[in-house]
């Protein structure tokens, strides 16, 4: 089965830069924001726990059971993670104590089962991001620019004794055109001159011959 369509807070709920997010540990779903914890002060059947105003990205158990908790009785439904199905804690459908209603609709997120990151959303540190990337990216163009230039420049060549020494009878004997490359002569340049050696060495077989 293919991954499902992941939903996330709006825009404005990124921008504080000390907002840390909560995801799945499983599968790394969004599930919450650090700044909608209401409370840390609680325990699931795992260990500590938060409570939460929202969560997102989960889906609930389809039956809500009546549990008999430390600070009373509540109608309680287990929510597990949309993306991997990973169990995550529960959500208060109703509390029978008047002094604990404040609890209905919130959720309880248990810490074995979830893990925060930092916040790279936010206005701020997008900006900060883009300008790193520039700069990376103008390093890199200078780089390459550099490197062409140095690579033309290596693509030099000279005539080797250019005034002939050597003679058959009356005939002066045609030198070779050498090429002086560095180590890494291109191959284009390999290419752009081998016409013009054989041309010349054809003109120094028919000296010869005469």
């Amino acid at each position: 089965m293919g991954l499902k369509q992941t939903h996330f807070f709006s825009n404005s709920s990124y921008e504080a830069e000390d907002t840390q997010i909560i995801i799945c540990r499983t599968c790394s779903s969004h599930l919450c924001l650090s700044s909608l914890i209401l409370s840390d002060n609680f325990v699931g059947s795992s260990g500590p726990a938060y409570l939460v105003d929202k969560l997102i990205n989960y889906h609930p158990d389809s039956e809500a059971v009546e549990t008999n908790m430390r600070t009373g009785t509540y109608l309680i439904c287990n929510v597990r993670c949309h993306q991997c199905s990973t169990k995550l804690g529960w959500v208060y459908r109703k509390a029978y104590e008047d002094q604990e209603s404040y609890k209905e609709g919130k959720f309880v997120i248990e810490e074995k089962f979830i893990k925060t990151i930092a916040n790279n959303s936010s206005t701020a540190t997008l900006l900060e991001n883009m300008k790193r990337n520039r700069r990376r990216s103008s390093a890199a163009n200078s780089v390459k620019s550099s490197s062409f230039s140095s690579e033309n420049e290596d693509d030099s060549f000279r005539f080797e004794n250019p005034s002939p020494t050597h003679s058959i009878g009356n005939k002066p004997r045609i030198n070779h055109l050498t090429f002086h490359t560095e180590s890494d002569e291109s191959f284009l340049s390999r290419l752009r001159f081998r016409n013009l050696d054989e041309k010349l060495e054809d003109i120094e077989d028919e000296a010869i011959v005469d």
